[in-house]
């Protein structure tokens, strides 16, 4: 149903100097930015923060079980420009028979006063290679013991394709109703456990105010990589 994966690739983007301006709006917090600049912000924040945490040569290996150093990662660099942050945990926002997934979601208010919501999850690509967009299932006695991965729930839609391609592209997307139900059903759906005929229709709204809502902690990855940034100011 889908393009093949790997079709898409993490863009690294030539950021001129408008990014310097840009970011010294941002952190003055007396000129708000307009969409474009935000979207410029984000992606510089996420290029950089993937440089730093991954081996870009060997990307789909280097990913597995980094969300939490991720979500530290990313989470500081937004903070250093005062930039309003969630801290979400997918078990305390979905359920506690979904995988365990660390993400963070940032705010802004535009030049017109009007919010604007991003997910940034930078290791969510790991639930997006070959392999995870096929079906992992394994059902013993009508008891799920082993769930498919998200990525397998989004890629059975156009909508879910483009927000696979999106989150690969980019490692964040702009957080509405549709884009929250896209994130939320792709853990939702993956659990453990009895298997349901008729699962629940959790709607957009009801995901988006659950993230907002389980705001979360750092994990201790936080403290690790603000040791790290202090030790090299040192040298």
């Amino acid at each position: 149903m889908s393009k093949y994966i790997n079709n898409y690739r993490l863009k690294i983007w030539e950021h001129n100097s408008d990014i310097d301006l840009i970011i010294d709006k941002q952190k003055s917090n007396k000129i708000k930015l307009t969409i474009t600049e935000i979207d410029k912000l984000l992606r510089y924040i996420s290029e950089k923060a993937f440089i730093e945490v991954y081996d870009l040569s060997n990307l789909e290996d280097s990913i597995r079980n980094t969300c939490d150093k991720v979500q530290a990662v990313v989470g500081s660099m937004l903070e250093e420009l005062n930039i309003k942050i969630y801290l979400g945990d997918t078990h305390k926002s979905i359920g506690e028979n979904v995988i365990g997934h660390y993400f963070l979601i940032a705010e802004f208010l535009d030049i017109n006063n009007e919010q604007h919501l991003y997910l940034m999850d930078l290791s969510y690509r790991q639930f997006l290679t070959k392999n995870t967009l096929e079906s992992q299932e394994v059902v013993i006695d009508n008891i799920i013991v082993k769930a498919n991965e998200p990525g397998f729930y989004l890629n059975q839609s156009e909508e879910g394709q483009m927000f696979i391609k999106t989150m690969i592209e980019t490692g964040f997307i702009e957080l509405n109703h549709q884009t929250a139900k896209l994130f939320g059903d792709s853990f939702y759906l993956g659990r453990t456990g009895p298997k349901l005929d008729n699962p629940l229709n959790i709607s957009g709204e009801i995901y988006l105010k659950s993230f907002l809502k389980q705001t979360g902690e750092y994990s201790k990855e936080y403290d690790l990589y603000q040791k790290q940034k202090e030790s090299e100011k040192k040298r």
